[in-house]
């Protein structure tokens, strides 16, 4: 930690007006880091966290009166005693946005915010928030506490990082948008066929044994409901199913020259075959309504979901259906090996950034530090999976998964805005072939402008991660 340069240790309280701000605020003098964050005193100072509303505005993102929830509280609590700090949250919608519009014109609003990162790349390349990785009150390469590597790719940008998933805390890491198959148990067992969670322990998750799953699925149920095998949306089950084809989002080669994923050999057949589960052979099967609602009601086996509905605080899945299993998209014949699956995730959904405009980004750093360390009792990955099979899953197989897909490689980065997903959405109008064509170039151009200098960061910055 930085010592606070001030006579007998004490904190100054400096006054400062920020002229397009119109009104003065608290400014918390540079320390350095000889002295201790239990020896901080911040002399009663306001620490303001922005907390985007769309993300459950509750403490820390937990419920009231649960057990997290009052952990959160507690926490909170703890962290003002520590360092004689007030912390005030401010609840609001889209507060990134609102952050990055007083950032750039250079008002304090917030010393922290969290967000969605759906629209972070475009605050990145304005210089609206501060790169943590100088930031000596935190050790942003931490993976255990601030989220694996992979999954903050969108934080990622010219060769800074600018944000941290609270990845210590219970379920902070798991309601991001990454992708998954959620599988209701209870019918796959009530039709006697093979549970793909087994398929994918064995190894053998693959594009004929989800084939297999399609046609054994589907049923006519006693009420005369007619049961679906799967139900999604074309265009994310399409991309992941290329990512599950030996494709990763971007490849670079020795001359600075780079080929996206989504356009190789193998991504054109698993877009091919995908569209014959969809609209040919397979239809009959499969249902392709992006209705959560069908999946929680027993009118399908199998959707294609993304983590935060089944794991979200208010009308998650898991609230719907007591026994929820949980695969990978199934890998094709172009991957290496069963072990490499890929999902893509658009947000991280508990993002937390400090905007440039912080009062101290090193006070602010200090106390996000201190925020986010493990809940007594949840401080190891066994702890966390005991968890997650307790009140989401019944089959603890499901909960090592979910911890694999977080904390491992398999998550790539891709930006849902800019143009870059309506070649997936329209590929069963125009046909497969020609509607990548079409959109080849446009999609180049996008992620050219906004995704390879994430890509490229983490590769420059990759070996001083550590878990």
């Amino acid at each position: 930690m930085k010592k606070i340069l001030c006579v007998f240790m004490c904190i100054l309280t400096v006054f400062i007006c920020i002229s397009c701000a119109g009104k003065e605020i608290e400014i918390v003098p540079e320390y350095e880091a000889s002295l201790s964050g239990s020896n901080v005193n911040l002399g009663g100072a306001e620490i303001v966290f922005g907390w985007d509303t769309g993300r459950n505005g509750a403490t820390l993102g937990y419920i009231e009166d649960t057990d997290f929830g009052d952990y959160a509280v507690e926490r909170v609590k703890d962290v003002e005693n520590r360092y004689n700090a007030k912390l005030v949250f401010v609840n609001k919608d889209s507060v990134g946005s609102h952050a990055y519009i007083n950032a750039v014109s250079g008002t304090y609003v917030y010393d922290a915010i969290a967000q969605a990162t759906f629209g972070l790349v475009n605050y990145m390349r304005a210089n609206a928030f501060q790169d943590l990785v100088p930031l000596q009150s935190l050790d942003v390469f931490d993976e255990t506490k601030w989220g694996s590597r992979y999954m903050r790719i969108s934080t990622m940008f010219d060769g800074s990082v600018y944000g941290i998933i609270p990845a210590a805390l219970p379920m902070r890491a798991f309601d991001s948008e990454v992708n998954i198959i959620c599988v209701n148990e209870d019918y796959v067992d009530a039709v006697q066929e093979t549970d793909p969670r087994d398929y994918f322990e064995n190894g053998e998750w693959n594009w004929d044994a989800f084939e297999h799953c399609l046609t054994t699925f589907a049923q006519t149920s006693s009420s005369n409901e007619y049961v679906y095998s799967f139900t999604s949306g074309f265009g994310g089950f399409s991309r992941d199913l290329a990512l599950c084809n030996g494709n990763t989002f971007v490849t670079f080669g020795d001359d600075g020259s780079y080929e996206l994923g989504y356009f190789t050999p193998s991504a054109i057949d698993a877009y091919n075959r995908c569209y014959d589960w969809f609209y040919g052979s397979f239809s009959s099967y499969v249902t392709d309504y992006y209705k959560p609602e069908l999946f929680a009601e027993g009118g399908a086996v199998m959707y294609f979901s993304n983590t935060n509905q089944l794991f979200a605080t208010t009308n998650a899945l898991s609230f719907h259906l007591e026994n929820i299993g949980i695969v990978s998209v199934p890998y094709g014949p172009n991957s290496k090996s069963p072990s490499d699956y890929k999902t893509s995730y658009a947000s991280g959904a508990y993002t937390v950034c400090i905007p440039i405009t912080t009062k101290d980004a090193e006070i602010s750093a200090l106390i996000l530090d201190g925020l986010f360390e493990p809940f007594s009792g949840y401080e190891t990955k066994e702890s966390i999976i005991d968890y997650l099979t307790r009140y989401y899953f019944t089959d603890r197989r499901d909960s090592e998964f979910m911890y694999e897909l977080i904390a491992g490689p398999h998550t790539l980065y891709h930006d849902h805005h800019h143009g870059m997903s309506t070649m997936f959405d329209q590929i069963p109008n125009g046909g497969v072939a020609a509607t990548v064509e079409s959109y080849k170039s446009a999609i180049y151009d996008a992620a050219e402008s906004y995704v390879i200098s994430m890509y490229e960061t983490l590769d420059e910055l990759n070996d001083r991660f550590h878990n």
